[in-house]
């Protein structure tokens, strides 16, 4: 049936969000199983990229890198992978490295992303967490001050446009740089 391992996919995320752990990972294998048959090597990428996630929020680095390898391999070939996995590539890298310290290779990662200084509005909106990875580098790399405002205008901006997690996301990052600024 054409589609299903989008379906599979979609439910993954929908569980991860919801911190049903392993029925995310089922269905994001379910997609896995699927997806050779499917045209879109986009929707294995994406279970791959899940799998990256909830590898890392585990604690387990090394199984998440191997996940986002196997994304990577998966989206290698004649045809181009495309912008969405492009930029989908880039953040979870960032996530990756700002995860293990390495801050270097993290902003390296983000500037892959191409943020740059948009209005608010759909396309702002549809990137919020990217910028909400960028904000989090600057945290990382000291600047303190500039991630705590940009912190609370992404969880405005987000909480304006419905988008709960990323704004909770944000607001607990600028409680630790509000944090962190004291210290």
């Amino acid at each position: 049936i054409p589609g299903i391992d989008a379906g599979h996919l979609g439910l993954a995320a929908i569980h991860s969000q919801r911190n049903h752990i392993a029925a995310a990972l089922g269905h994001a294998d379910r997609a896995l199983e699927i997806a050779p048959g499917a045209p879109d090597r986009g929707v294995a990428a994406g279970a791959w990229l899940l799998r990256f996630r909830l590898a890392l929020l585990a604690g387990n680095p090394s199984q998440a890198r191997a996940q986002l390898e196997q994304a990577d391999l998966l989206m290698e070939g004649p045809e181009p992978a495309g912008a969405a996995y492009a930029a989908g590539r880039a953040a979870a890298w960032a996530e990756f490295h700002l995860a293990q310290g390495d801050v270097a290779a993290a902003a390296e990662a983000v500037a892959a992303l191409r943020l740059g200084p948009e209005a608010p509005g759909e396309t702002l909106c549809r990137r919020l967490p990217d910028h909400l990875l960028a904000a989090r580098l600057m945290l990382a790399q000291g600047q303190t001050a500039a991630a705590c405002a940009r912190f609370e205008e992404l969880a405005a901006l987000a909480g304006s446009s419905r988008r709960m997690a990323v704004q909770i996301e944000a607001m607990v990052f600028a409680a630790v740089a509000h944090h962190v600024s004291r210290s």
